[in-house]
């Protein structure tokens, strides 16, 4: 089965053969993944945790997408979601709505530009600072796979 992957708003596009044959079992692969962020670096790690193929495509130009693909968006917690051929959305185990993993950014954004120094644990919720703190090594370990 084949399924495009926008990675990050189109930073990058993929298409994933993933391994599974039929869209329910995809979905039911997808209700159980707890943590989003993990692809949203890097498209690959779609393969490492459920197998399949994938590659990276040209973002150059929006490929002209069949109808009934189905389409997986991969960024954070609060933005991933796998669209169905059929148009049914599907979350993840550990989506968090915007307003729960923006909670206090926009008055934290206020108060940094007065010049208060801000404390990201007292801003951001759990689900975001796990982002933060998981950014650096999924980041150092995208770069480690190009170089090879």
């Amino acid at each position: 089965m084949t399924v495009f992957v926008r990675e990050e708003y189109t930073y990058r596009w993929w298409i994933w053969l993933c391994p599974f044959q039929e869209e329910q079992t995809l979905a039911a692969w997808w209700r159980g993944v707890t943590d989003a962020g993990q692809f949203g670096a890097n498209g690959r790690n779609l393969v490492r945790a459920a197998g399949g193929k994938i590659q990276q495509i040209s973002t150059e130009r929006m490929p002209k997408l069949p109808p009934g693909t189905a389409t997986l968006d991969v960024h954070t917690d609060n933005d991933s979601l796998l669209t169905l051929s059929t148009g049914e959305e599907v979350l993840h185990a550990g989506y968090v709505p915007d307003e729960v993993y923006f909670a206090g950014v926009e008055e934290a954004l206020e108060r940094a530009e007065s010049g208060e120094t801000i404390d990201p644990a007292k801003i951001f919720s759990e689900s975001a600072l796990e982002d933060l703190d998981n950014w650096e090594a999924v980041r150092a370990a995208a770069l480690s796979e190009m170089d090879e």
